[in-house]
């Protein structure tokens, strides 16, 4: 049997929905229309060949925020594993970003998935920052300590410096605008102390960052008008290097779905 890597294509969406559940994540799968707009062509499938017939066994998806490759997700049926497919997909994807001239590649990976940490450590790839997947009730942010602090729609022109402060690429903060992502600010557009983008179809913001953990109730209640109705209480909030922010949160009644680390590095050559 011997497998071998390719971009995907249209065809493979019934495959790549079948394997999107081994991810565990609370994200949907995506639809069909969704795959051919959002997800294509950066996808990479295995595929395995045995005896003339092939088969769809993992598949990685890709982003590009400038010069940075984001890992979106990396998969592998469990019945192919141990045969190196997860390194084969690695290794395509970093291939791939060096022809789209990207010179860092990044991902998250779940604190507790030791195989794939050893995997993203020996493709050259280290921890450079927690993170935190948490879900959240719209009616603990009473509960929340905070301060006032006015809020605003930034408008794109201060991307530079709040991308710095969020710690995000200002390329995806460009993408998430563009796909229609709800944007608050807290401060000013010079001096911007907190960001949430906010996806009301999900629901749930990523980033959201706050310069201090009183921070959040303000911010919270800025996104409460964008809140779905149809989603009742819950929202989803992911957290970067902030661990008294979320243990202030869980105080407030959050539960944290899963502990991530940030792993990345620069891409060589």
């Amino acid at each position: 049997m011997s497998t071998t890597m390719r971009l995907g294509t249209k065809a493979d969406f019934g495959a790549v929905v079948g394997l999107f559940g081994e991810l565990g994540v609370h994200d949907p799968p995506p639809s069909q229309a969704a795959f051919e707009a959002v997800m294509l062509p950066r996808v990479i499938v295995a595929e395995a060949h045995d005896s003339g017939v092939a088969r769809v066994v993992g598949y990685a998806a890709w982003r590009c925020y400038g010069a940075t490759q984001h890992v979106v997700h990396v998969v592998v049926d469990p019945t192919a594993r141990g045969r190196r497919i997860g390194r084969g997909l690695m290794e395509a994807l970093r291939g791939v970003a060096k022809v789209e001239g990207c010179t860092r590649w990044f991902l998250n990976v779940k604190c507790e998935n030791a195989a794939a940490l050893a995997l993203y450590r020996r493709v050259g790839m280290a921890i450079e920052r927690p993170a935190w997947a948490l879900t959240f009730a719209w009616s603990g942010v009473a509960r929340l300590d905070g301060e006032a602090c006015p809020g605003f729609v930034p408008d794109g022109t201060g991307d530079a410096v709040l991308a710095e402060r969020a710690a995000i690429e200002v390329e995806r903060l460009a993408q998430m605008r563009a796909q229609g992502r709800v944007m608050i600010a807290l401060g000013t557009a010079q001096d911007p102390v907190g960001l949430a983008v906010f996806d009301p179809r999900y629901p749930g913001a990523f980033p959201f960052w706050t310069a201090r953990p009183t921070l959040m109730r303000p911010l919270l209640e800025a996104l409460v008008p964008q809140r779905d109705e149809a989603f009742g209480d819950l929202v989803r909030l992911t957290l970067e290097r902030d661990e008294r922010a979320v243990e202030m949160l869980v105080a407030a009644g959050a539960e944290v779905s899963f502990a991530l680390w940030r792993m990345g590095a620069a891409l060589e050559g």
